[in-house]
């Protein structure tokens, strides 16, 4: 395909706007603590600050889209800041290194895209990733913002091609018909841009900390879930177990996941490859839960659906910190939370180190089940607790798109 080459530098998107004279508006300011994660004694995870996010919608004219969702404007800008979840130097720079075929002295960057195809009209930027983990946390969420700036969902969205069609059902709940959708290939110019900001991400540019916005969470709970997602009761006769397995993936599957299933099984658990059910049996399947059992891995965002009650067992490697996993949003919920590490087992399919897969010590897994079992609401001496959170702020005035 056809490669089109530009010149441009970085800039904030936020005071482009501004010298523009063109709509920004923001929706929380960046700082402060916004979640405490307490960390799992003996464990890998450990105690982790997590900041409030920069949230923000930006608009720029004649905008062109590629990458992750980076975008450059026709006048010689590009952003990246703020519109990925890597948003510290190191993560800033391997993002665009992929587009880069030239730095100039001034900081000038020679880029290198596919030719776009055009869309004539004005469109939100939502974008969207091959991984239902991803689209969830640094996608879907951004979605939170239409609650103050609630005129975005009668624009028509922009989303990668190559996302599965089942991850917008997701979307749908949310209010967006399927004829808004504007489906796209790796690169895209529009005419004029609506541009929400990434909300859970590493790093505010000069740091690598976590933020995140809490309020998604429950945005979107209250999306998917309607009244159910407000009341949550542990006083059943008999707790509803499952275990979402990896079985079908291609990298971080549990080894020794028949020695699992032996003793799970006289505990009711019911197994799941939720690859094979729809998003609304996805939905039913966790927010009935009251004991999951998940391996990290790109479904570990759907436990944000589950009883706030509910306790999360979640299985991973040592050197993978997960921190967009089960965890953090367990920390926003309540949710009794354990993490158990396994040993690592070096496999061919493995992209990455992180991508081993693992053998777990099912001793180990009883224990936590048999804890979650027996011990009453709320505490078990392994979970995180929530943290109080700062939103002491006013809501901002709902912004209009005119």
């Amino acid at each position: 395909m056809a490669k089109r080459t530009f010149r441009a530098f970085l800039h904030l998107i936020k005071e482009y706007c501004i010298n523009k004279g063109l709509p920004f508006q923001e929706f929380s300011e960046p700082g402060g603590i916004s979640l405490e994660d307490k960390g799992i004694p003996g464990s890998v995870s450990k105690r982790a600050l997590y900041g409030r996010s920069h949230v923000f919608l930006a608009c720029v004219d004649d905008a062109s889209v590629f990458g992750r969702g980076i975008v450059a404007s026709n006048d010689g800008s590009v952003f990246v800041h703020g519109l990925t979840y890597g948003n510290y130097e190191v993560a800033i720079k391997r993002t665009l290194d992929e587009f880069v075929i030239d730095r100039q002295p001034d900081h000038c960057l020679k880029f290198a895209i596919e030719e776009e195809e055009y869309v004539d009209e004005e469109c939100v930027l939502l974008w969207g990733k091959e991984n239902f983990g991803h689209w969830m946390f640094e996608y879907l969420t951004r979605m939170a913002i239409s609650y103050h700036a609630p005129e975005i969902l009668t624009k028509r969205f922009i989303i990668k091609a190559s996302m599965p069609k089942r991850y917008l059902e997701l979307l749908y709940k949310i209010g967006v018909k399927k004829d808004q959708i504007i489906f796209v290939n790796d690169t895209v110019r529009v005419r004029r841009l609506w541009i929400p900001s990434c909300v859970c991400y590493r790093g505010q540019y000069s740091d690598s900390n976590m933020y995140i916005w809490p309020d998604t969470v429950h945005f979107l709970r209250h999306k998917m879930l309607g009244d159910k997602s407000l009341f949550s009761t542990s006083l059943k006769a008999k707790k509803r177990c499952v275990y979402l397995s990896r079985a079908d993936a291609s990298y971080r599957k549990v080894v020794n996941e028949n020695e699992l299933m032996e003793m799970l099984q006289p505990y009711g658990f019911q197994r799941f490859l939720m690859a094979e059910h729809s998003i609304d049996e996805q939905l039913n399947i966790v927010s009935d839960a009251d004991i999951i059992l998940i391996s990290v891995g790109g479904g570990s965002p759907i436990t944000m659906f589950a009883p706030s009650h509910a306790v999360i067992i979640e299985t991973t490697i040592p050197v993978l910190g997960g921190q967009w996993a089960s965890k953090v949003w367990a920390n926003i919920l309540g949710q009794r939370y354990h993490r158990i590490d396994g040993v690592q087992v070096s496999t061919s399919s493995a992209i990455e180190v992180i991508d081993d897969d693992y053998v777990l010590c099912v001793q180990e897994v009883q224990e936590a089940i048999e804890k979650a079992l027996l011990d009453p609401y709320p505490g078990l001496d392994f979970c995180s607790e929530i943290a109080g959170t700062i939103f002491n702020q006013k809501d901002p005035p709902s912004v209009s798109l005119s």
